[in-house]
């Protein structure tokens, strides 16, 4: 019997050919099920982060019963942050550590985009100098997504205001500073500043300030931070200051 090995050998070729095709259609497709799949993810992730999906629990002048059955439901909901014109519009938590509100939300359950929450050694009604409240840099401006846009001078100058609701009142916050930091530059992330030092801190933040305007804070003030994950660096964080102000009146 005669073998001819040109045939063979095409049909070798043919076969490995074939092989390889396939092969490749498969990683086409494993790679299209793969970008669905982070596309569908992302898009849960962002409803999860979304702020309209807590807006039934913000407490108003006509209902405070809600925001109290999330605070039965978890009791380290400590109160509420908005940030006027702007999605940051959530629950505020506080925790015995800085890690169980990465990736736990408002109602206690697990979630990649956590919440919103007070550093473990403030004062929960922010009689500190100075209170830190972080956040997931969510996309789509969701948790504290949106706060790299106060580097925008435009931007700044047209979003000023805020407010914080906790004990039961809610209070006046005056936006006066956007800077970046260090995750691990204790000279910042600091809400323990001696009474002594407070000049000198007030002046770290004017001097590390992209944007800033005078809110005529003394001693006799009290600020807060809100700090999350910056694209500048690995441990690079976009912080703004606020001066904590006046009570006011629950709205509708």
């Amino acid at each position: 019997m005669r073998f001819n090995f040109n045939t063979i050998g095409k049909k070798l070729i043919a076969a490995i050919d074939s092989i390889i095709n396939i092969c490749l259609l498969a990683v086409i497709v494993l790679t299209m099920i793969f970008g669905i799949y982070s596309i569908a993810d992302n898009r849960q992730l962002e409803q999860q982060a979304d702020s309209e999906h807590y807006k039934m629990y913000k407490p108003t002048a006509d209902d405070t019963l809600s925001f109290e059955q999330l605070q039965k439901r978890n009791p380290d909901v400590i109160g509420w942050l908005t940030l006027d014109d702007t999605p940051i519009d959530y629950p505020l938590l506080q925790g015995k550590n800085n890690d169980i509100y990465i990736n736990t939300a408002p109602d206690g359950t697990f979630s990649l985009t956590g919440s919103i929450f007070l550093d473990y050694r403030s004062s929960p009604d922010f009689s500190d100098f100075n209170s830190i409240i972080y956040g997931h840099h969510v996309e789509n401006d969701a948790m504290f997504g949106g706060l790299d846009r106060f580097a925008e001078k435009e931007y700044f100058d047209a979003h000023r205001y805020g407010s914080v609701y906790f004990g039961g009142k809610k209070y006046k916050l005056e936006i006066y500073a956007f800077f970046t930091a260090d995750a691990y530059d204790i000279s910042i992330f600091k809400p323990d500043v001696p009474p002594g030092e407070y000049r000198e801190y007030l002046d770290k933040i004017e001097g590390e300030a992209l944007n800033y305007r005078d809110a005529d804070i003394t001693a006799d003030d009290h600020i807060v931070l809100l700090s999350t994950c910056s694209s500048s660096s690995i441990n690079g964080r976009s912080l703004i200051a606020a001066k904590i102000g006046e009570e006011l009146l629950l709205t509708s």
